[in-house]
């Protein structure tokens, strides 16, 4: 009888044991992750308060935002909101010295090709002026950029999935190689923009749009609506371009590629971005 006893308690103290120790466990990475959200959050209210200081003190507190979001992916779209508004507040200024400006758009960007950038993310740019801005390979899905100035950015191999631009000027930007499906450019200024290698893999909006001298040899746009003749004409293509078949992405109206032209630089003097 003792050793049947025996054999039923060592089991059944055991499990407690476990059980307790589960808990802790548990309880302490809750701790755990209670005290590295609040660290957080004091960091970014500090971070913030230094933004309106003098320079020097500003770009520390534009440096902290950055790594407070890169090492805690859940505060990064806290982070971005005050980055954005910085920026917004900042981009229009008319001063000498745009350090803090230049500072808060190269943070935004290393926060925004983070492979860690949760997939919800989203930042809204609309009526902010962003010129020469370097975004290459931002993840950039469901972004607002709406009546952006944005003429020189740079979107290399992007991800504009969702993203509306939506009369942006975007004069000889570059979207070379970018994502851009149910993208909207709708009444957007697409001259001398270079969408070579991008993808237009669904449905995108370029209604009404400037695509006069838009660098569009071999890409395929097939998924595009709203094209017409004339900003086929308008635009360089070559025989490798695919337009839309005729349908209602067309209106019913079949679209031909006209005769290939010289490019030039068509007034586009691409610089280092910023």
């Amino acid at each position: 009888m003792i050793g049947l006893f025996s054999a039923l308690v060592l089991p059944l103290t055991v499990l407690l044991a476990y059980l307790s120790l589960r808990h802790e466990l548990r309880k302490s990475e809750s701790e755990r992750r209670q005290s590295s959200e609040s660290r957080a959050l004091e960091g970014i209210r500090g971070a913030v308060q230094q933004l309106n200081s003098n320079r020097s003190v500003a770009i520390s507190g534009i440096t902290d935002l950055k790594y407070i979001a890169l090492d805690n992916p859940e505060q990064t779209q806290r982070v971005l909101e005050e980055l954005t508004g910085f920026i917004k507040q900042t981009s229009w200024a008319q001063t000498p010295d745009r350090d803090e400006f230049l500072s808060a758009c190269r943070a935004l960007r290393e926060i925004l090709i983070n492979p860690r950038l949760p997939a919800e993310t989203a930042i809204d740019f609309s009526r902010t002026w962003l010129g020469g801005v370097n975004l290459t390979k931002a993840q950039l899905r469901n972004a607002n950029f709406n009546e952006a100035i944005l003429e020189f950015a740079t979107f290399n191999e992007a991800n504009l999935s969702r993203a509306s631009l939506v009369g942006a000027q975007l004069k000889c930007a570059s979207f070379q190689g970018a994502e851009l499906g149910h993208t909207s450019f709708g009444s957007a200024d697409l001259s001398g923009v270079d969408f070579r290698g991008a993808t237009f893999e669904t449905t995108a909006m370029i209604i009404g749009a400037n695509l006069n001298d838009a660098r569009m040899e071999g890409v395929d746009l097939s998924n595009v609506v709203g094209l017409t003749q004339d900003q086929i004409n308008a635009a360089i293509v070559d025989k490798h371009t695919k337009l839309p078949s005729v349908g209602w992405q067309t209106l019913g109206v079949e679209l031909k590629l006209p005769e290939p032209r010289d490019p030039g630089n068509h007034g586009c003097h691409h610089f280092d971005p910023l």
